[in-house]
């Protein structure tokens, strides 16, 4: 049971032919140069625009291919954008309206008089590493790992981890957990039936278990996100 739940999580490791895929849909999002130069531009407020992929990467949109080498790697930099990660606020929304790309971006970056609008292909916190109980996203921003923290998402299968802590962006949300760090936890976990029967994953530490929840409704992507094998 534990061999195939391994097999599961391993599965999500995407082939050649679903990186292409994630590759052709980050093209398909792109917007011309001048719209990008346009608001970088802009006298009062600059505004730039950025993705996240599944490994927790940053990149400014109108950048291609988008891959480790081209992906921005400044651990100051990382720290200080991802700490700063929230939901567009009602002043973004009527920018984003005005330009017609309202269901484009719904998170923001802020500093000073710039915006970062965030396009994730999942989430924008994305856990990337975990060590010693730690998890990190963004450079070397960390959450404490916390087995009643997991989620698993009925639409993808995809293992998330609650952001408990207040001073932490997006406090109450849900990261995702980058696949190859989901594989290393799926060694404890395992499949188990709930008291209603209703089938159930359970992750075992130290001699306990410890149920790990289906993803709120609310916390799955949306039609900004790169799309499921079903809604492609």
């Amino acid at each position: 049971e534990v061999l195939s739940t391994s097999r599961h999580f391993s599965s999500l490791i995407r082939s050649s032919s679903e990186v292409k895929y994630v590759d052709s849909w980050f093209e398909s999002i792109v917007k011309p140069t001048e719209f990008y130069a346009k608001h970088a531009a802009h006298s009062t407020v600059r505004r730039y625009f950025y993705n996240v992929d599944l490994h927790g990467r940053l990149f400014l949109e109108e950048t291609l291919p988008k891959n480790i080498t081209t992906s921005i790697k400044d651990e100051k930099f990382l720290n200080f954008f991802f700490s700063r990660v929230q939901k567009v606020r009602e002043v973004d929304e009527h920018f984003l309206a005005l330009e017609g790309i309202d269901k484009d971006y719904p998170f923001v970056s802020l500093c000073g008089k710039e915006v970062n609008f965030i396009r994730p292909a999942a989430t924008p916190i994305v856990f990337h590493s975990l060590e010693r109980n730690i998890l990190y996203f963004g450079g070397t921003l960390q959450v404490p790992f916390e087995p009643a923290s997991l989620a698993v998402s009925p639409r993808t299968g995809q293992l998330y981890h609650k952001i408990q802590q207040h001073e932490k962006p997006l406090h109450g949300e849900y990261g995702l957990i980058r696949s190859s760090v989901a594989v290393a936890l799926s060694d404890h976990i395992k499949p188990g039936c709930k008291d209603d029967d209703d089938f159930a994953l359970y992750f075992c530490m130290e001699g306990n278990e410890f149920l790990i929840d289906k993803l709120p409704a609310a916390s799955e992507p949306g039609e900004w996100a790169l799309p499921t094998d079903q809604e492609k």
